[in-house]
């Protein structure tokens, strides 16, 4: 499990392909108990670029996933997730899944 308060948190991928980079569909399961959680964003970074906004549902205190979003990666990239805004909200992070995209591509 993985709890993220104030911190970033980087992710390694090492992949069993031959290396190509494709496209996935990063999605965490997650848990919150406070309404107003979206006031602290996460994010993802593929080796530091291409930021980009992970959707977090209010889940009630229950497990739920976030809404996929589209990230780029192959062998060796580092993915990092972080929080930003005010920290007052709680967030655990359960898993993380990369699931190939329908349209991958690769590089």
């Amino acid at each position: 499990r993985i709890v993220a308060w104030h911190c970033h948190i980087p992710y390694y991928i090492w992949l069993d392909s031959v290396g190509e980079k494709l496209d996935y569909d990063l999605t965490c399961r997650i848990c919150n108990v406070h309404l107003d959680h979206e006031k602290c964003n996460l994010s993802v970074t593929v080796n530091n670029t291409n930021r980009r906004e992970v959707k977090t549902p209010y889940t009630e205190g229950e497990w739920g996933y976030t809404f996929p979003v589209r990230v780029h990666v192959g062998r060796g990239d580092v993915l990092k997730l972080q929080r930003e805004g005010p920290f007052d909200f709680g967030l655990t992070i359960k898993e993380i899944m990369l699931l190939k995209s329908q349209e991958s591509t690769p590089a």
